[in-house]
């Protein structure tokens, strides 16, 4: 294209090359290189990427399955055509799980310049107080500062929480009435959505992602069991609903919770480790280490920073990153709109 562009405006380039041009075409190179520069210019600016979409795109939906861990250290393999390598099968969570009747259902749709958001689960076991739905973004949009552009990726972003009660869970909100923040989406500009893994979290665990169940299905929670020769009993080993790191148990807390709630809603207590270990008190590497093992979180390291509130060790939903508020000093019941705070429970 670019070859095209200088044949069309200097059918005669082959004589650039002469060793002592003329006065007057050495003036009409250097006009033509001019209208070069300047055309080159126009296409490009012209040329810059625009948000692409379909005649239509409103919604989504899906069902639940368990979730289960990635396999990163394959031991064994799965039988032939899908002889791939692969680990012996280990929960999200060991604890909250689908029970016999256990099923779940989600919608995403488009509501004027809103998204509506739905979802339920039932027969549960070992779930609750409460759950949230996550799910990773990809937003490609107009409204940008400078030409279209695409958000960096947002993974686990907050959808929604519901309460467990009687084994059932229900979201019915929109994405502005859960963030409490009005026109998100602005009116004449276009929001190209991804969606990738769609799933419920409780305590950093993810006991259901979006899925599908192919064959003789298995329903009901298994527990690993094990039976001595010595007694007849059978003993299950539950494990706390929280994710160890430098010596406490870690659970991140649901945007706008304190630590005391986070706490408490996986049966447990502030422990001050929060501050001491990650928090104010605390230092940046600490406090990415527990957030990656958190989260799986692709920033690098925690941002040192000054905050209204004594949140701590925190990922700031509103402006995607890891944070540790150095000032306050950290504390269990502080809160901020769009926080998930790092807390360590005992």
């Amino acid at each position: 294209m670019f070859k095209t562009l200088i044949r069309t405006l200097d059918p005669n380039r082959k004589q650039i090359r002469r060793r002592h041009p003329r006065p007057q075409r050495q003036a009409s190179l250097a006009r033509a290189a001019l209208s070069a520069s300047i055309l080159v210019t126009i296409l490009a600016a012209s040329a810059a990427a625009q948000v692409a979409t379909p005649l239509k795109a409103k919604g989504i939906k899906g069902e639940f399955v368990t979730a289960y861990q990635p396999c990163e250290t394959p031991s064994m393999t799965a039988e032939s055509p899908l002889a791939y390598p692969a680990c012996p099968l280990v929960r999200n969570d060991p604890i909250c799980g689908f029970g016999p009747t256990g099923k779940g259902k989600y919608a995403l749709k488009v509501s004027g310049s809103d998204l509506k958001i739905s979802a339920s689960l039932s027969g549960l076991e070992g779930c609750g107080p409460s759950l949230i739905l996550v799910a990773d973004l990809r937003i490609t949009l107009t409204d940008c500062t400078g030409p279209d552009c695409t958000i960096v990726p947002l993974e686990d972003f907050p959808l929604g929480p519901c309460t467990v009660s009687d084994g059932k869970c229900k979201i019915a909100t929109t994405f502005e009435d859960f963030l409490l923040v009005e026109d998100i989406f602005s009116d004449g500009e276009t929001y190209n959505i991804e969606f990738g893994e769609v799933c419920f979290e409780a305590g950093g665990f993810k006991p259901f992602c979006g899925g599908i169940v192919i064959g003789v299905a298995q329903p009901g929670l298994t527990t690993s069991t094990t039976t001595t020769s010595t007694s007849s009993t059978t003993s299950t080993t539950l494990v706390a609903p929280c994710t160890p790191v430098g010596g406490s148990c870690w659970t991140l807390g649901q945007p706008g919770d304190g630590c005391d709630a986070a706490c408490f809603q996986i049966g447990m207590s502030y422990d001050p480790a929060t501050e001491t270990y990650a928090g104010s008190g605390g230092t940046n590497a600490n406090c990415t280490a527990v957030l990656v093992d958190l989260l799986g979180s692709p920033f690098a390291i925690a941002n040192d920073t000054t905050c209204a509130a004594a949140v701590g060790c925190q990922r700031d939903l509103f402006f995607p990153g890891l944070f540790r508020c150095t000032s306050p000093p950290t504390n269990g019941g502080a809160s901020a709109p769009g926080i998930r705070r790092a807390c360590a429970c005992q």
